[in-house]
């Protein structure tokens, strides 16, 4: 994959965690930031459980864009969670 339509594709799985900034934000403290989950939690004064989750949230969002799913419109119907 060229180096622009990687950087595209990254731009656009995280506009799919657009409805949940938490999460985009979690994602970026961790694979941009390199902090921990656990840094994470300390950082913004989240319980850890709720890092967790919003983490994984998120990537199943980004997951939905890159594979053509729908685009992070909600994850209720493949998770039983609705966006926070």
């Amino acid at each position: 994959m060229s180096p622009a339509l990687l950087w595209w594709s990254h731009s656009q799985a995280l506009q799919a965690t657009k409805r949940t900034q938490a999460a985009r934000e979690a994602l970026e403290m961790a694979y941009f930031g390199g902090l921990t989950q656990q840094e994470i939690a300390v950082r913004t004064g989240t319980p850890l459980g709720t890092v967790k989750s919003r983490m994984r949230l998120g990537l199943l969002a980004m997951r939905r864009v890159l594979l053509g799913d729908g685009g992070g419109t909600g994850l209720a119907d493949e998770t039983g969670w609705a966006d926070r």
